[in-house]
């Protein structure tokens, strides 16, 4: 059994791997190509905006420069059209002070005019008969309002590239002609020279066809068509003719692929070609992707070589724990300690394996203790088999004698039936009685609690009442407060009465004086004292009419403070008749609950009567039921008798049984 256990675990452990090991492979493995995919594209897009990054950097370098220089001499040429000189010795001399002031413009600025005049502060003569309107700078800025740069040109005297930067110019006097500048590009040609764009990249500055920089030897100050076996510059030189701004992959003349920027260089027909290898930029790419690789292999090392741990630690050894277990179970060992400390399926097992044993033992043990319970009741019950026959004779003899005493007993529960029943009568009679009484007063009752009730409303009305006076008493209190005021009104309209007519009769007098031209006023100042004087006699009724006012409400203030005392006296006797219906309410009720209690007890005594009457009947019948089964009982002890032989061979049996009950336990370990 042990070798079978043996081989199950190793195929749980093989099938597990088969399945897991190479799903988990594949999904590192997509896993890794996805990663290696997108950072692939992450990493050539990256090299591409840092490659034209790198380009534009260089290109606006240049192209800040060439505007700088170019703007000095828009600037120098504006101050020269503003300023009036009276012989070009003066131009000149101004002109000088503009040697050097660039390092690419060491020779400055110099201006050749319509009429074939030439003036340079370098100090350069140029030959007889030169004619700079025939010159190309001068056709060339002839129509431009700022410096704009030309075609560059490889100078033989330097053998430097220079470009020739020039405008249109109008002098003070009224001539006209161009101002030109020569910048030499030795110094752009050098720092494009030492782009390394990317590290390991280089850099081409061209004009169109023409090649202004480059760090390939004898390239710069030619046409990229003038190497035709150099497949590269040319492609690049479409490119930059076509107007391409931007990244494109080129073929290299070795054969290998270049990523290309091109950018413009503002302010000039330039354009910035900066180029590095495709391989050079995957290099990093190919690292990562080593890296992926060996990380992969490592992670599917790791990744096997846990799954075989956990397989082993969470699979095979519980697995085999608990076959063990079972095979010690099978064989009837049931002493094994089963643990349950995983908390999965094989836990639920070890579990339910636990539960099991623990089942088992208490099972086999009470089956052990009922065995030696059985074996010993097999030898009482032999033993009380005999003295049960022995006993069973007497039983019989014994009931005998029963019989006859349940004859007299039979007789005595038949009076007692009688007097019973003689009982229940009585106290049914006194039963009666008390539920009449206990109507009386519960009516009693009733009525006392209407009585309360009406009580109780009369004395919420006297409360009522006494409210509404007191508040009588206030509006009185306020009335007459009102009164008062008005008699004080009244007063000040005497006063100005009085007043009033006194300037009526001043008025008249003045307006006797007055004579004729006095009259109107004179009609005037009487209407005005009869007015005063009915004003005062109209003052005089309504100081009478306050004053009766006064008096009344004062009789009524007195009368209204009376009747509150009286109704104060009256709440105070509703009260206490109140709390003396409340008292009798409370007496008869306990009264009535007095009866009810009395009432109560009589029925239980009745039924105790009516109870003991029918126990009686029922004793009665019971005591001939006792006689016919003692005479029973009697013939009954006699089987018993006969019986208790054959129980003597069961309990042998019995005994038998649990001898061969115990062996077979006995197998079993607990």
């Amino acid at each position: 059994m042990n070798s079978d256990s043996s081989k199950k675990k190793g195929k749980i452990s093989v099938q597990l791997l088969i399945v897991l090991v190479p799903m988990i492979a594949v999904f590192i493995v997509i896993l890794a190509t996805v990663l290696f995919t997108y950072s692939k594209a992450a990493i050539i897009d990256e090299a591409k905006e840092n490659l034209y990054n790198d380009s534009r950097a260089n290109a606006n370098g240049i192209s800040s420069r060439m505007i700088e220089i170019a703007s000095f001499y828009d600037g120098v040429a504006n101050l020269i059209e503003a300023t009036p000189y009276s012989s070009n010795a003066e131009v000149i001399s101004s002109m000088w002070l503009l040697l050097n002031v660039f390092e690419e413009t060491p020779t400055g600025a110099y201006i050749g005019l319509s009429n074939k005049e030439y003036l340079d502060p370098s100090g350069w003569v140029p030959d007889e008969g030169y004619d700079p309107t025939a010159r190309d700078w001068y056709v060339f800025g002839a129509d431009k309002t700022s410096i704009t740069y030309g075609e560059p040109y490889l100078d033989m005297d330097s053998g430097s590239m220079i470009v020739s930067g020039s405008r249109k110019i109008q002098l003070a006097d009224g001539r006209s002609g161009v101002m030109a500048t020569d910048v030499f590009l030795s110094n752009i040609a050098e720092n494009v020279a030492q782009y390394t764009p990317g590290g390991t990249g280089e850099a081409v500055l061209l004009d169109g066809g023409m090649i202004i920089a480059s760090g390939t030897d004898g390239y710069s100050g030619t046409n990229a068509s003038d190497h035709a076996s150099d497949k590269f510059i040319n492609a690049i030189s479409e490119k930059v003719q076509a107007g391409f701004n931007g990244i494109a992959e080129i073929k290299g003349n070795n054969g290998k692929d270049y990523y290309v920027a091109f950018n413009a260089v503002d302010g000039t027909s330039w354009t910035m070609v900066s180029y590095v290898p495709k391989a050079d930029v995957l290099a990093s790419l190919y690292k990562i992707q080593s890296l992926t690789l060996i990380l992969v292999i490592l992670l599917l090392a790791g990744s096997t070589g846990v799954i075989i741990f956990m397989v082993n630690r969470m699979i095979t050894k519980p697995v085999n724990h608990l076959t063990n277990t079972i095979t010690r179970i099978a064989d009837g060992d049931f002493t094994v300690d089963v643990e349950a400390k995983e908390n999965n399926e094989i836990g639920t097992m070890n579990e339910s394996m636990k539960d099991y044993v623990s089942r088992m033992r208490s099972t086999i043990s009470d089956l052990k203790n009922v065995t030696e319970e059985l074996s010993l009741e097999a030898e009482n019950s032999s033993t009380a088999s005999q003295s049960m026959s022995a006993s069973a004779v007497s039983q019989s003899e014994s009931m005998d004698q029963i019989n006859e005493a349940m004859e007299g007993v039979a007789t005595s529960v038949t009076e007692l039936a009688t007097n019973a029943t003689d009982l229940a009568t009585a106290v049914a009679e006194v039963t009666d009685q008390g539920s009449v009484t206990s109507d009386i007063m519960k009516q009693l009752l009733d009525k006392a609690k209407h009585g309360q009730k009406d009580m109780e409303n009369v004395q919420k009305n006297m409360d009522t009442i006494s409210d509404s006076m007191t508040e009588m008493a206030s509006v009185v209190k306020t009335v007459d407060e009102a009164a008062q005021k008005i008699n004080s009104i009244v007063e000040m309209i005497n006063s100005i009465s009085s007043q009033t007519n006194l300037l009526s009769l001043n008025a008249s007098i003045e307006a006797a004086r007055a004579g004729e031209a006095g009259r109107g006023f004179a009609v005037v100042a009487t209407e005005i004292g009869s007015l005063a004087n009915e004003s005062a006699n109209a003052t005089t009724q309504i100081g009478s009419i306050i004053s009766e006012i006064t008096a009344q409400i004062q009789k009524l203030s007195q009368s209204s403070e009376e009747s509150a005392g009286n109704i104060l006296s009256s709440n105070e006797a509703v009260k206490a008749t109140g709390e003396s219906f409340a008292q009798i309410f409370t007496a008869l009720d306990e009264a009535g609950e007095n009866v009810m209690d009395m009432i109560g007890k009589m029925d239980k005594v009745n039924d105790i009567a009516t109870n003991v009457a029918a126990i009686a009947e029922e004793q009665s019948a019971s005591v001939q039921e006792v006689t016919a089964t003692v005479t029973s009982s009697a013939e009954s002890a006699r089987d018993v008798a006969k019986e208790s032989e054959g129980v003597e061979e069961s309990a042998n049996t019995v005994a038998s049984n649990a001898d061969r009950i115990e062996n077979l336990v006995s197998v079993f370990k607990i």
